[in-house]
């Protein structure tokens, strides 16, 4: 049982499999019906043999006798140990397992090691109809607590470019309109209410999260910081000479003008492999737009 199939993941275990045989016992489980086996944890190397043309050949395979409580509960602890499911395909099989069981998020939780706050999570990111397929937890969770103006604006960029920003990106952007409107007020002019209302017109969150943000500021604890009062930390400079590096590299195969735009559409992103998947989409674009006759020039001066 398999929650997640990545094409690119299972292409490098077909060249494995074709280059050194399968090397790892399938877990299979008994049937009612005489040798027939059912696989509960070697999915993807099995259809990777199939791939090869090997349907006939003999694999090596773990046989158990398995109740169907033991077999889901098994197939869910290998995928979180050897992957990382996306919430949409995790959600749906922990919702699948409880229904079929009958299980509380309590039993859920007992059965594979996680805690039942775990397993409630799971299950609001996977009825979270917004977030688009694919979508990791880390990513949904920072998406649920933007402003609800950062979240429609990112799901849209999303939407538009197929990309959706790390974790980390969405939360310094969920900051970043957080900063603004600290910036804005001022305890000696402005009351809760206005700061309530400011963090729901300018910041963009919803009005309980707003009331509870304008509480947090007439308490005192979201003062905006000052230089002065937060030097910068060895991790900062770490940060800055890796985001030095990126570009560094970057710039040896790409313009910088097409470095600059990569980083814009990327909502800022400093992760090297983000930022050549949007160079390369530039340049693509850019090859599908230009004209013939501008295509040959290009061409000519390479030949020069």
């Amino acid at each position: 049982m398999r929650l997640d199939k990545d094409e690119q993941s299972f292409q490098e275990l077909i060249n494995s499999i074709r280059a050194n045989g399968v090397e790892q016992d399938l877990i299979v489980r008994t049937t009612e019906t005489e040798n027939i086996f059912e696989v509960i944890d070697g999915n993807r190397r099995y259809e990777a043999t199939g791939n090869l043309g090997w349907g006939d050949a003999p694999l090596p395979c773990d046989i158990r006798e398995m109740t169907d409580k033991e077999a889901w509960t098994l197939a869910l602890r290998v995928n979180l140990l050897r992957a990382a499911p996306s919430p949409e395909s995790l959600g749906n099989f922990i919702q699948m397992m409880r229904m079929k069981f009958g299980w509380t998020q309590h039993e859920v939780s007992r059965q594979i090691g996680k805690s039942q706050s775990w397993v409630s999570r799971q299950e609001k990111l996977f009825q979270d109809k917004s977030l688009p397929s694919g979508t990791g937890e880390a990513q949904a969770r920072a998406l649920r607590g933007a402003p609800e103006k950062v979240r429609t604006t990112i799901l849209e960029e999303s939407n538009s470019t197929g990309i959706l920003p790390s974790a980390t990106e969405i939360r310094k952007r969920a900051e970043a309109r957080k900063a603004a409107v600290l910036e804005e007020l001022d305890h000696s002019k402005h009351d809760e209410e206005y700061a309530a209302f400011l963090f729901r017109v300018q910041g963009g969150y919803m009005e309980e999260e707003a009331k509870g943000l304008a509480s947090k500021w007439n308490r005192g604890e979201l003062e905006k910081k000052t230089p002065l009062d937060t030097p910068p930390r060895m991790s900062d400079l770490n940060r800055k000479s890796s985001i030095t590096r990126v570009f560094e590299q970057l710039t040896k195969y790409y313009p910088s003008e097409i470095v600059d735009t990569a980083s814009k559409t990327s909502g800022g992103s400093t992760n090297l492999e983000t930022l050549m998947r949007h160079c390369r989409r530039y340049i693509s674009e850019l090859n599908t737009q230009a004209s013939e006759e501008l295509k040959q020039r290009v061409l000519d001066q390479f030949m020069i």
